[in-house]
């Protein structure tokens, strides 16, 4: 019996590692194809499946072995491995949908001649639109190219989520 029972968490921990391969090379995937959070859902929806099949293992054992107080511990595991998951799925989306809401930026280039005691001389001018994450729209216009302010508004953004 006991040779039986190896054999067949054998099995089942070979079934579960293939079933992870699959849910990794689909998390692969959506991030190619472009939809991260989606795959980062279903990294996190594995990582927690994997986590609750461990713990409740353990509290098999522990129920087995009739101990109570690891029965006690592996139960409360398995409730905070749940509330956990919740927080990170709910904090992914969150991130995601303020990545996407925060900032949008549109750049658009106008030449003009300019004359004065100097001379003339040509110069770009550059108009930003900038939309928040309440819908509101600021718009300004510079001279200097705005590349560089972009970049850092986007690397500022990436930091804050």
């Amino acid at each position: 019996i006991d040779a039986a029972n190896d054999k067949l968490r054998e099995m089942q921990d070979e079934a579960r590692e293939a079933e992870n391969r699959l849910a990794a090379l689909d998390a692969r995937k959506l991030r190619a194809q472009g939809d991260t959070l989606a795959a980062d859902l279903l990294e996190k929806q594995n990582d927690l499946t994997n986590d609750l099949v461990d713990a409740t293992d353990r509290l098999n054992e522990a129920k087995a072995a009739g101990n109570r107080e690891l029965i006690a511990q592996y139960e409360e595991e398995i409730r905070k491995l749940k509330e956990v998951y919740a927080l990170e799925v709910e904090n992914l989306k969150a991130k995601e949908k303020a990545s996407t809401d925060t900032t949008s930026s549109t750049s658009s280039t106008t030449t003009t001649l300019s004359s004065g005691s100097g001379g003339i001389s040509t110069g770009k001018t550059h108009r930003l639109e900038l939309i928040g994450v309440n819908g509101r729209t600021l718009t300004a216009t510079t001279d200097t190219d705005p590349t560089g302010f972009l970049d850092e508004l986007e690397r500022a953004q990436r930091s804050a989520a």
